[in-house]
């Protein structure tokens, strides 16, 4: 349940972007839809590989997508992708992202993988990962 509110939620950033309707979850008579567009939305989604949100590697992923009827599309967003420098941030990979999917016609939720993922800091930004003085890695 708590995966899927996180997918309604996630829903709502295209939306949002394009000035349609924010989705939501209406019940009635004990019975709950969710709405996208204000039409009853069934999810068909797919995750893409953790390491499958770079530019390069997008053309497999929305063959992928529309191969298997998706309308909808878990894609990962890394720290080290929007701060490549402190204080730094470029949100042009999100930007395109959303662009590409409305291009496919899909649906997105951005994974954000911060600091660490599966026990390792790998998607978090170079700057740190130099500095363990001042971004000491604590397991």
């Amino acid at each position: 349940m708590r995966s899927f509110l996180f997918t309604v939620l996630a829903l709502i950033t295209i939306p949002a972007l394009s000035q349609s309707p924010i989705p939501r979850i209406q019940t009635a008579n004990g019975h709950h839809t969710l709405l996208v567009d204000d039409q009853p939305f069934l999810i068909l989604g797919g995750q893409a590989n953790n390491s499958s949100a770079w530019p390069a590697l997008l053309p497999n992923v929305w063959a992928a997508a529309a191969a298997m009827h998706l309308n909808t599309l878990d894609l990962p967003v890394y720290w080290e992708q929007i701060e490549e420098q402190p204080g730094k941030f470029d949100f042009s990979l999100v930007d395109m992202l959303l662009a590409q999917a409305r291009d496919h016609n899909l649906r997105l939720v951005l994974l954000w993988f911060g600091t660490w993922k599966n026990g390792s800091n790998h998607y978090m930004p170079v700057w740190m990962k130099r500095n363990p003085q001042k971004y000491p890695n604590i397991t």
